[in-house]
């Protein structure tokens, strides 16, 4: 029997506690989030006063981004296994590395907002808030939103999992990918929290139904007939 590889399930769900840690340890610590929008006088001030929590976010940030990259891999590949091989399996791949890098790199800017604190020249501070937000808000949710896409089209296609199961993960994605419209106005940002958050909740529910094998179709072919056929004359 081949290797099924890691559970995309329980991968999906310390990818979400790393993702909700990310946030509720900074705050822990004095480090509530702050939007690169609001003063310039504000982002530094919070930045400089807020140095060991910002590193402490850019540490989860970079943590959550691994399991981010190895769900795509793992329900991929058990995808293809179960005989799903459309370009959605493909296209979720690519969003799921797109998210991983995204987030890793978000989290090292963040790293560097942290170190900031202790620098004497602050000038940097908000280009850096302006690329996290970038990197960590619109192009992670691009990347998430691709790989719920790429699942959620084979899943209404074969009926693996309840219609309206499938329609919610197409319409979290159609949010993520709106996400891009924040950088034209930043009001628009609405959106990138519910696809984090959304996005991550509803890939834990696809990891366990991609790891029950619901997406397995019956394999057709002149060799799985000749199996079959070999099999009947054996009984």
């Amino acid at each position: 029997m081949r290797p099924r590889g890691p559970h995309p399930g329980a991968i999906a769900v310390v990818a979400f506690a790393l993702t909700v840690m990310s946030i509720a340890i900074p705050a822990a610590n004095g480090g509530v989030p702050i939007s690169p929008f609001d003063s310039a006088s504000s982002v530094v001030d919070h930045y400089l006063n807020h140095g060991l929590a910002t590193r402490l976010n850019g540490l989860f940030l970079f943590l959550a981004s691994v399991p981010t990259g190895i769900f795509g891999a793992a329900a991929v590949s058990r995808m293809r296994q179960d005989g799903i091989r459309v370009p959605g399996t493909a296209i979720a791949y690519f969003g799921a590395i797109t998210a991983s890098v995204c987030l890793a790199t978000s989290g090292f800017v963040q790293w560097a907002l942290g170190e900031s604190a202790s620098a004497a020249d602050t000038s940097m501070i908000r280009p850096l808030a302006y690329l996290g937000f970038a990197l960590g808000g619109v192009g992670y949710a691009g990347g998430l939103g691709l790989l719920i896409a790429g699942i959620a089209v084979p899943m209404l296609v074969v009926r693996a999992a309840p219609r309206w199961y499938g329609a919610l993960g197409m319409v979290i994605a159609v949010i993520a990918e709106l996400g891009f419209l924040a950088l034209v106005d930043k009001d628009l940002a609405f959106a990138l929290p519910i696809a984090r958050f959304g996005g991550s909740l509803w890939l834990i529910g696809a990891g366990f139904i991609i790891a029950a094998g619901r997406f397995r179709r019956p394999r057709t072919g002149p060799a799985a007939r000749a199996r079959r056929d070999n099999a009947d004359t054996t009984t």
